[in-house]
């Protein structure tokens, strides 16, 4: 006698592949008097009765491209009644359900002989190969094999049949988590003008736009907001949440082969990714499930593009990357500026994380200064103040080791650091790929010796700087806009900022072989910007040539300044690269 979980599935699947043929209707009475005789169905036959004509009504009102899925899903919940009832039954009432499932199979093999599609779906075919018989076997012409959408398979005569089940799978429970969230941080500040243009959850069925792309500086508080948005989804009653690791296109299809599997729609084991991939990428264009995707970290844009879920019934997918050029938005996504704390909000977050470790005393006097330094970004300020919990130092001593020139990032905030030089890399690699290829890392390295405060955009039309990157002005300014759309550095109003962090990661990467021609490039490119521009750029280009000289103190003297030294910009001005 076949196991519980398969004399159930097989019971489901005969019921759901009966409706809309001939057979339904004795399917229909015998199970109806079968539950009712056991004792299994508390109102007697009647409830049954009207249960069944439910499913097959939702099944036959089903619209052609949904009716496969939806026999499906009967199949499924009839399966998970009948293991029920199975489990929980015993002496005659568990022999009569057993012998009434294993009777649904009679009604299944029992179809005409030959070959063709039957009104279920399923295909009859005639195999005589599928036998190996001892005596009297039966004429060819009576051996009958059926296998139905579900993948159950009865094959056999009136005398003698097998019936070959398909791997059990349990009933869906909804909601599904496809993937890992992250985390929720040990302190967070609430964004709430973020969360209101990202948008409800799609378990509210109020989603309108093909996605939000949501694209800041490393270190924003991207992830983390999309890790929020998931919960949330989940908690308000969104069916399904993936969460796909996007850096590349084999996270993404990964990611939606598991999901495939999970929802049923392909097998337990991906075999095909790329197929199960699509598979799923249809399903969710058709499915009445409420459901976000989530896909983390994207870097190419023109292949993520086929990879984007498209739906209108309620579905809603939410991007993270550093790219902000136009493909962001070309199939119609809604782009999200993602940007640092304000000063307030750095300072509230540092107040609260220490104090969440118990460690109030470290935030002293210097705190905003240390915020400032950190340039309010919320992975920065995380990682510091773990540093400082655990080091048992206050902002003051902190900010002394941040700003000693003998101390290296990677010592400092080593957890920021690692994931930093990681995205990094992963950026550049992305944007020397763009045209002008290749010229994205040396004009990263530019930028990075000089005041992140910002300068002249008409340094990138300099001899100097043209002649080091051997590009004419066109690709030399269009080197330095890459790194623009990658959220590497900005150019507004031609002047182009790179915030501190980043620019200090940039410069310990920097290969020191390399760093004599930059010296000289830089320089040179200062010297041309003093006559070409007029006076009153002498206080940028002063601050340009005093960092630059800071950075390379052993290769660039330090400059003597044309006038007094410039007042710092406002750290709204100073970090608004991010904004």
């Amino acid at each position: 006698m076949a196991d519980l979980d398969a004399l159930a599935a097989m019971g489901a699947n005969t019921l759901a592949e009966a409706i809309g043929t001939d057979t339904w209707g004795e399917v229909r009475d015998r199970l109806a008097r079968l539950l009712a005789r056991t004792g299994t169905a508390p109102d007697g036959q009647a409830e049954t009765l009207a249960d069944l004509d439910r499913t097959a009504e939702d099944v036959a009102a089903a619209a052609p491209h949904r009716a496969e899925q939806d026999r499906h899903r009967a199949a499924d919940a009839w399966q998970h009644r009948f293991l029920d009832l199975l489990e929980h039954s015993v002496g005659d009432d568990r022999e009569a359900l057993l012998a009434g499932l294993e009777e649904l199979a009679a009604l299944a093999r029992d179809r005409p002989a030959g070959s063709g599609t039957g009104a279920d779906g399923g295909t009859t075919v005639t195999d005589p190969g599928e036998w190996s018989a001892t005596t009297d076997a039966p004429p060819a012409a009576d051996r009958v094999r059926h296998t139905f959408a579900s993948g159950l398979t009865i094959s056999g005569t009136a005398q003698s049949t097998t019936v070959h089940y398909p791997p059990y799978r349990p009933p869906l429970r909804w909601p599904l988590l496809i993937g890992s969230i992250p985390p929720s941080p040990a302190a967070t500040r609430p964004r709430p003008d973020l969360h209101r243009q990202i948008g409800p959850a799609p378990g509210g069925r109020t989603t309108a736009a093909t996605g939000q792309v949501l694209s800041g500086g490393a270190g924003t508080g991207k992830s983390q907001l999309a890790a929020e948005h998931a919960r949330e989804s989940l908690a308000d009653g969104t069916d399904l949440v993936v969460w796909a690791d996007a850096g590349d296109t084999a996270g993404i299809v990964a990611a939606y082969a598991r999901a495939a599997a999970m929802v049923q729609i392909t097998g337990d084991l991906p075999s095909r990714p790329e197929e199960d991939a699509l598979t799923f990428l249809n399903w969710l264009a058709v499915t009445d499930r409420s459901w976000l995707v989530v896909l983390d970290g994207l870097t190419d844009l023109d292949v993520a593009r086929q990879w984007w879920p498209r739906s209108t019934r309620g579905g809603q997918v939410l991007a993270t990357t550093r790219r902000r050029d136009a493909q962001a938005t070309s199939s119609g996504q809604v782009l999200v500026g993602v940007g640092p704390f304000t000063a307030t909000e750095s300072v509230a977050y540092l107040r609260e994380r220490l104090a969440s470790a118990g460690a109030s005393r470290l935030a002293d006097h210097r705190t905003a200064e240390l915020a400032e330094r950190l340039g309010h970004l919320p992975l920065a300020l995380a990682h510091a103040a773990t540093f400082m919990i655990d080091d048992e130092l206050d902002c003051s001593a902190y900010l002394a080791l941040l700003t000693d020139p003998a101390q290296r990032l990677d010592d400092l905030l080593p957890l920021y650091t690692g994931r930093i030089t990681t995205t990094l890399l992963a950026e550049l690699e992305s944007a020397d790929r763009r045209r002008p290829a290749g010229l994205a890392t040396p004009a990263l390295r530019l930028a990075a010796h000089l005041d992140p405060a910002g300068h002249p955009g008409e340094l990138w039309a300099t001899a100097a700087v043209r002649d080091h990157l051997g590009a004419d002005p066109d690709r030399a300014r269009a080197a330095m806009r890459l790194l623009h759309q990658h959220h590497l550095l900005q150019h507004a109003d031609d002047t182009v900022r790179l915030h501190p962090l980043t620019a200090r990661a940039a410069r310990e990467a920097t290969p020191a072989d390399e760093l004599p021609a930059l010296a000289r490039t830089l320089t040179e490119a200062l010297a041309e910007l003093r006559t070409a521009l007029p006076t009153s750029a002498d206080p940028v280009l002063d601050a340009n040539a005093a960092a630059l000289a800071t950075h390379l103190p052993h290769l660039v003297p330090t400059p003597a300044t044309s006038g007094p030294a410039p007042e710092p910009p406002p750290a709204t001005n100073l970090y608004g690269l991010f904004t």
